[in-house]
């Protein structure tokens, strides 16, 4: 399949979005939101909360009794994205990218020094920040690209940890590694904004409606003018546009993917409290303007990789934590709302005040190009890597973000969506875009 060009990719842009208007006006004169409401939205009329008192939010997390089968339903329609793209198509194109899934530019590796824990209250310094200490990593930069209308630099990092650490890909259940993932945004202290600190989907069932929409014409005319559905769409698409206007900006696209700030884009637990956590550029990084709604940025990302391996000089970062306080979690207006201890673990969407929950330093995150030779089994050697002819490595990267500790587990509906609904995609992918054997051999990289 071919991109369309950018006068088509705009056209119809403009086409949909018309046609969703129509739909969604036509929807509020029409009887059926209230006859049949909606199934796109979480009902919290159940919750109860314990009441808290102390400077830092105690987060509680809100399971919905159909859960399960939501996110089978989910599964199936992440599959459905890979394969109605040709069978093996992934190997005979090395830039090809299926729905959801990063494109990767290259590889690194480096070393997380944690040396500032003291800048956390105590009650937090547990998990990876319990001590001081220094840890190798292996990471991946990509970019997930979906034409036209996303593409967010990302920062998959695999830590080599010293006990054993929960993972969802090793036979035993558990591997000495750590993954942190990370995508790119912008800082409340900065520009104002606070793009890419929060998700662009609340949760799943934001998440399902998005996706339910994609699978024919037909589906998409009977959801949308059922004004209950309507009004879960709209608030979707609004926190969508809240939460990416800054990324497409022009001073955003001339950043390049070492010169900008990255986020968890979502909460994690952290002890008994709920933290984010970040890296910011100690660097500049600048690029060529590029539209990266219009063109596919994979391969402008990939350059610059080149150039970067070719001059050898480190990346560097500062390894941020941010506290949930309180007084840092606003509520969103004119909504009916669950409890501030559920909405702040089960809003992925939300974004924390910076001015009230500064990012505190706790180490410094330092990269460079990854040597060939010694991680080539996971991706091949030299240009190989994007030769279409190499195939897949037998031993191919899997970051997670359930691969960690329990103590800072990812919180809330949406990271348990994509817990479930990860490994049935990617088995998906593999079988069908890159003919691969999907439960093929793993192995961890620090092993």
């Amino acid at each position: 399949m071919s991109n369309p060009t950018k006068a088509e990719a705009y056209a119809d842009l403009k086409k949909r979005d018309r046609i969703i208007a129509a739909l969604l006006t036509l929807g509020r004169y029409l009887p059926f939101g209230a006859l049949f409401g909606t199934r796109f939205e979480r009902d919290f009329s159940s919750a109860t909360v314990k009441p808290q008192t102390g400077e830092f939010l105690v987060p509680e997390e809100f399971h919905d009794s159909d859960e399960t089968a939501l996110f089978e339903e989910l599964s199936h329609l992440f599959a459905s994205d890979v394969t109605k793209h040709p069978k093996g198509i992934g190997k005979r194109n090395p830039d090809h990218q299926d729905a959801h899934w990063g494109h990767s530019t290259g590889l690194v590796n480096g070393t997380l020094t944690i040396d500032q824990i003291d800048n956390l209250p105590e009650q937090f310094r547990v998990g990876l920040f319990e001590s001081n200490g220094n840890y190798k990593i292996i990471g991946r930069p990509n970019y997930l690209y979906e034409h036209p209308t996303i593409a967010v630099a990302r920062l998959a990092l695999k830590l080599e940890f010293p006990v054993d650490v929960p993972n969802v890909y090793a036979p035993s259940g558990t591997a000495r590694e750590l993954d942190l993932l990370l995508s790119e945004g912008v800082r409340q202290s900065e520009t104002g904004d606070q793009d890419g600190q929060g998700f662009f989907f609340r949760d799943a069932r934001q998440l399902l409606l998005a996706n339910s929409l994609k699978t024919g014409a037909l589906k998409a005319f009977w959801m949308l003018i059922n004004s209950a559905n309507g009004k879960v769409y709209t608030r979707w698409n609004e926190i969508f546009k809240a939460s990416t206007d800054t990324l497409y900006s022009k001073e955003q696209r001339q950043k390049g993917w070492a010169g900008k700030n990255y986020f968890s884009a979502g909460p994690y637990a952290l002890g008994g409290g709920l933290m984010k956590f970040a890296i910011k550029p100690l660097q500049t990084n600048p690029i060529a303007d590029i539209d990266p709604k219009l063109e596919n940025p994979a391969t402008h990302l990939k350059e610059a990789f080149a150039s970067w391996r070719q001059a050898g000089v480190p990346a560097e970062f500062e390894f941020q934590v941010q506290i949930a306080r309180w007084d840092s979690i606003k509520a969103p207006a004119d909504e009916e709302l669950p409890p501030k201890a559920i909405m702040a673990a089960e809003f992925t969407d939300l974004v924390w005040d910076e001015e009230v929950s500064p990012f505190v330093s706790v180490g410094r995150l330092t990269l460079q190009p990854a040597d060939w030779d010694a991680f080539g089994e996971w991706y091949g050697s030299g240009e190989d890597r994007w030769n279409p002819e190499a195939g897949f490595a037998p031993h191919a990267l899997r970051f997670n973000a359930w691969n960690t500790l329990d103590v800072m587990r990812p919180v809330g509906q949406l990271f348990r969506a994509r817990k479930f609904v990860h490994h049935h995609h990617r088995d998906v992918r593999l079988e069908h875009s890159f003919q691969e054997t999907p439960n093929g051999p793993s192995k961890c990289p620090f092993g």
